[in-house]
């Protein structure tokens, strides 16, 4: 599942990784029982409805916008959904399945993994609603001493900016989200007009474009890295964006690297749904090997 502010989010995949079948439902989230009993009866009527059986169900994972303790029991920081301390206790009681939080871009940044046996390092940016993301060390998400790691969102850019979410100032939340991007505009339509070269659309992706591109740069500069580009944006990408976004980092790098290091995602789509049920495949596989 992915439980964001008005949806829910559900996938089923086999051991392949492949999906079964995809729901969404309109649903506002609250921190109240009704809500709670309300998602785990969709889940169960959507296992009844695609006709698979409890014994064939490995778990749920449930990808949530905010930080997660390293047992994946409790959400340690959510403040998109005002959710801090929500443990999976209050979904368990009407589950008979195991389940556990994954942080979304995380998800998104295994089932970036799944599908990509070739890659080991690398950070990931989910260009999503919010902006997120993860490092890949050796071919495993690192989530960090305290839970954080990755959390790119919250890096200073521009010096008393706009409020992000979090009530800080300037972040890069603010200025590399398709929030800050798009407000309510409708993607395709923004893109439609970008590609038609209509002057406020392009001059409003340029913009964005530079701003991404000094994100990546201080990124790079620390990790020296493959980038995969992904969430709901990366479809939109073509090779001039990404030629534009090598252009921007020159002029900002002191160094030169060769134009081989930005790449779009893979699994743009689902993949933060996908992502959280891949850690009861990888159990299950680990376990068969075993």
């Amino acid at each position: 599942l992915n439980l964001t502010p008005c949806e829910v989010k559900l996938i089923a995949v086999d051991l392949y990784g492949k999906k079964i079948e995809r729901k969404v439902i309109r649903s506002v989230f609250e921190k109240t029982e009704t809500y709670y009993k309300k998602v785990c009866d969709n889940i169960n009527d959507f296992i009844r409805a695609i006709d698979l059986r409890p014994e064939q169900i490995l778990g749920v994972g449930l990808a949530m916008q905010g930080l997660i303790s390293a047992d994946g029991t409790t959400v340690v920081y959510g403040a998109i959904l005002d959710c801090t301390d929500l443990r999976t206790d209050v979904f368990k009681k009407y589950l008979s399945y195991d389940c556990f939080f994954v942080h979304d871009p995380a998800g998104a940044a295994l089932t970036e993994l799944w599908v990509s046996p070739e890659l080991k390092d690398a950070v990931y940016l989910s260009l999503s609603r919010h902006l997120g993301g993860s490092f890949i060390t050796d071919r495993q998400v690192q989530p960090g001493k305290h839970g954080h790691s990755g959390t790119f969102e919250h890096i200073k850019m521009v010096p008393d900016g706009k409020k992000c979410y979090c009530g800080k100032h300037g972040c890069a939340e603010t200025i590399c989200s398709a929030e800050a991007l798009l407000g309510d505009e409708d993607p395709d339509e923004f893109f439609a007009k970008v590609r038609s070269g209509e002057p406020e659309a392009r001059d409003r992706w340029l913009e964005f474009l530079k701003n991404l591109a000094a994100l990546i740069n201080n990124l790079h500069l620390m990790t020296d890295v493959d980038f995969i580009l992904g969430g709901h944006l990366a479809p939109y990408f073509t090779e001039t964006d990404i030629h534009t976004l090598y252009t921007n980092i020159r002029d900002l790098c002191p160094f030169y690297d060769t134009d081989d290091y930005i790449r779009i995602s893979k699994m743009p789509s689902h993949n933060i749904t996908i992502g959280a049920a891949i850690p009861f495949l990888m159990r299950f596989i680990d376990n068969i090997d075993g």
